[in-house]
């Protein structure tokens, strides 16, 4: 809109002519030589005589420029109160900024507004003030906040936002919006210079205000939504206009504990599975010790409900034969790992081989033994027997007596024995879901821990879930992925890994404090 000022029309009386070029463009052609995040189209405005261009600066009046934003969030907030104080909050990051702060009640009354940099303000306290009334030129109550009233700080700013002119027990509900804009003419889009935002901006058309002629365009972002502790008791009283949030958390809070008292028994019962069982059969005045470690594999019937019996031979000797049993817990249960405190009257010298059999007796007396670890508890050495074999009389060879050789330092580093090891006992350590139902069954990290720990991740993917919720979508941002109606964007899959690199910090921390705590 162009100024209907004398000093306009007296800048145009010389020529006999006027032609008026109007141009519109939906990308910044400047883009090569700008830094500026241009978001609105980017309009040009000239006049032109018959020798060439008019050239217009420093008019009394300003000429009206209406941007329209390429993409926008009108998202706000409302809130309902009889007359109590509403305080809300924004960030400024952008010097050159101007904030719009538009309140909307549902009837005509006046609106005090109270704003401070880095303090919540008061009656008393704050940096300036201002008095709302309905105002039909610029459609509603609001207030322009000027880079220059903002200059006397940065960061977070706090609104106090007070009702007036209410009848006792009379409440009002106000539709707070808050959010920012910028002007940008040519110099500013390659050189710094900024025009002047007007009142009648909004989320999706931005109002610029110039006295010379030239490019415009804008630069347009909503101050994200902030959560206050202060207006705790606010929040709460709205719960019943939108029970789902609070039903839903209240469904998972209720599913997390009943979860944690599973997962708290089971634990329990995992406890005193984990205890070393010194051999009843082992000699009394037989003072050398060697524990074994007992792994029975994941497959089908893996367990075994017979009576395994063990013996080593070493070099120089070898050990009577043992009962590997417990009374107090049961043994060889399906990826369990069992531990034995088994003594001779003297040491054994190089470990040769392990024999291992059982008598078949029971239910299901066949057995599939993953390995066996030998620990002479003296010198702290190790034999790996890597049997993965059946003892049954019906399942593999039908063999219930086995005699092992220690594996080699090759065979210990293969990459046969290092995946097979990583694929069962590592995925499900690893896997923080999976791990919940079947977790190592000497790990310290607790069901209970992996289940807090899955909960911090759910809480945390819902948190990121509200910074994102409800962003525009860009309409320039191209299609990767296309799969009948599903379709994903570039804009898509950069907010997934924006989330993955907020979200997975904080709680591969927490799992890795949980998993190297020692017992």
């Amino acid at each position: 809109k162009l100024p209907g000022s004398s000093d306009f029309l007296s800048k145009l009386e010389m020529y006999d002519s006027v032609s008026i070029q109007m141009s519109s463009f939906s990308f910044n052609p400047f883009l090569g030589e700008s830094n500026e995040n241009i978001t609105s189209t980017v309009a040009s405005l000239s006049l032109r005589s018959k020798t060439g261009e008019i050239h217009l600066e420093n008019l009394t009046e300003s000429i009206q420029i209406l941007l329209p934003q390429i993409n926008y969030d009108n998202s706000s907030w409302r809130i309902n109160t009889s007359g109590n104080p509403v305080t809300s909050q924004f960030n400024i990051t952008d010097s050159n900024s101007t904030v719009i702060l538009a309140v909307e009640p549902n009837k005509n009354i006046t609106i005090q507004v109270l704003l401070s940099s880095g303090y919540l303000p008061n009656a008393t306290n704050y940096d300036y003030s201002k008095f709302l009334h309905w105002e039909p030129s610029v459609v509603g109550y609001r207030w322009l906040l000027t880079p220059e009233l903002l200059s006397v700080g940065s960061g977070n700013w706090h609104v106090l936002i007070t009702p007036f002119n209410l009848s006792n027990g009379e409440s009002v509900t106000l539709r707070v919006l808050i959010f920012t804009s910028t002007c940008l003419g040519p110099n500013a889009m390659n050189r710094g210079c900024q025009e002047q935002v007007g009142l009648l901006s909004q989320p999706w058309l931005t109002e610029c205000l110039c006295n010379h002629l030239t490019f415009f365009g804008s630069s347009f972002f909503v101050l994200p939504n902030q959560v206050d502790l202060s207006r705790t008791a606010e929040y709460f009283a709205t719960v019943t206009k939108n029970p789902v949030v609070v039903i839903l958390l209240s469904v998972f809070f209720g599913l997390y504990l009943i979860t944690v008292i599973w997962a708290w028994n089971a634990d329990k019962k995992a406890l005193k599975k984990r205890k070393l069982t010194v051999l009843d059969d082992n000699h009394p005045c037989a003072q050398y010790y060697y524990m074994l470690k007992v792994e029975t594999g994941h497959r089908s019937g893996a367990g075994t409900s017979a009576k395994v019996q063990a013996t080593l031979l070493g070099s120089e000797d070898q050990s009577e034969p043992h009962h590997l049993n417990d009374p107090d817990k049961p043994v060889f249960e399906r990826g369990g790992v069992d531990l034995f405190l088994l003594s001779t009257a003297f040491s054994l010298g190089e470990l040769q081989n392990i024999r291992l059999w059982h008598d078949n007796t029971g239910g299901h007396p066949s057995w599939y033994v993953d390995k066996v670890v030998v620990q002479d508890v003296q010198t702290r050495q190790c034999w790996h027997f890597l049997c993965s074999t059946w003892l049954s009389s019906s399942k593999g060879d039908r063999m219930t007596d086995r005699t092992f050789n220690p594996a080699k330092k090759n065979e210990i580093t293969s990459f046969s024995n290092i995946f097979q090891s990583k694929a069962t006992i590592g995925f499900r350590d690893e896997h923080i879901w999976i791990s919940i139902l079947d977790p190592p069954k000497r790990s310290p990290f607790t069901r209970v821990q992996r289940v807090s720990c899955c909960m911090c991740l759910l809480l945390c993917t819902m948190a990121i879930n509200i910074i994102f919720f409800n962003l525009p979508a860009d309409s320039s941002s191209p299609v990767l992925i296309s799969i009948g109606s599903v379709k994903i964007t570039w804009q898509e899959i950069m907010i997934g890994i924006e989330s993955g690199l907020l979200m997975f910090p904080i709680n591969i921390l927490i799992i890795t404090i949980f998993r190297n705590i020692r017992p």
